[in-house]
Formats: C-alpha cells, structure tokens, sequence
C-alpha cells in the first residue's frame, strides 16, 4: 500500500468517467442515480462517524454539527457502470414483492470521491461494498483534514 501522499490526487481511468457534483440545486449525480447518490451520502456518514466516533460503523444522531469536517462534493465514476446499477434498482422496485426483490443490487464498481475540507480538497478511490477499504477511505478522509486543518492554521500568528 502507497502512503496517503503518494496516492492523494490519483484515482482510476480517468477517460471512461464522468464527474458528477454533489453540491448546487440537487446535484447531478441524483438526477442520474439515486442509488449511487444515497451511497455517496452514506459514505460521508461514515467519514465523519470515523473522525467523531473513531468507528467507521458508529451511527451519528441526526443533527450533528457539520462544521469542520469533511464534505464529498463531487463523485467521478464510470456512467456505463451507474446506468446499469440504476437500471437494476429500477428493476427491484417493479418488483417490490417478489423473490426476486429481496436481494438489493451491490454497486461494485469503483468510485473516486473529491473530499473538500477547509478550502482544500483532494480525490480518493472506492469500490463499494469492501469494508476493509471502507476503513482505509476513512482514515485516508481523516488524515487529510488533519493535514488541512494544520496547514491552515501553521500561519497563524501567537496572539500578543
């Protein structure tokens, strides 16, 4: 495994992705998908359980301050990979009683995800559905607000 800085910046094949922003009106990637938009969310859940709670898998009471913490504004995936998941989804809602629904797809292709914290920002990859890698993208997220913070702040004058 690379250390965070060599890897920090990098992310998959660039040229079969389609970045879609998470911040504005609605987003775009909700428009497009909404499976893979309530993953990102859940996944910025789970960033900032990690850096409150120290676990990755900690529930957060609805409510909690946002402020200081990292925030994922933009997703950078495959559009032919999104369009198959949401056509699976679409697919389990038809048919939400039968045994074929009880299983929900798995988006299983890789993801980068642009954090911004404290004007810096940075993209790191994800395949979903891999908690040892969920773990790994969380501390990566919290490493990189540490940095962020402290690189803020180094200016910072004592106060006289």
């Amino acid at each position: 495994m690379q250390p965070l800085a060599k890897r920090r910046g990098t992310c998959y094949n660039a040229a079969m992705q389609v970045t879609y922003p998470l911040e504005g009106a609605a987003g775009a990637l909700r428009s497009v998908s909404e499976g893979v938009y309530y993953r990102i969310r859940w996944l910025e859940e789970r960033i900032a359980a990690y850096i409150l709670r120290g676990d990755a898998f900690a529930f957060l009471s609805a409510g909690t301050p946002r402020d200081g913490l990292p925030a994922i504004v933009a997703v950078r995936c495959d559009d032919r990979a999104v369009a198959s998941f949401e056509r699976k989804m679409q697919r389990v809602m038809r048919l939400k009683y039968s045994k074929a629904a009880r299983a929900m797809p798995v988006a299983d292709f890789p993801v980068c995800i642009e954090i911004a914290c404290g004007g810096a920002k940075t993209w790191l990859s994800y395949t979903f559905g891999d908690d040892v890698r969920l773990v790994e993208l969380c501390k990566e997220a919290a490493d990189f607000a540490l940095y962020s913070f402290r690189h803020r702040y180094s200016r910072a004058r004592p106060q006289e």
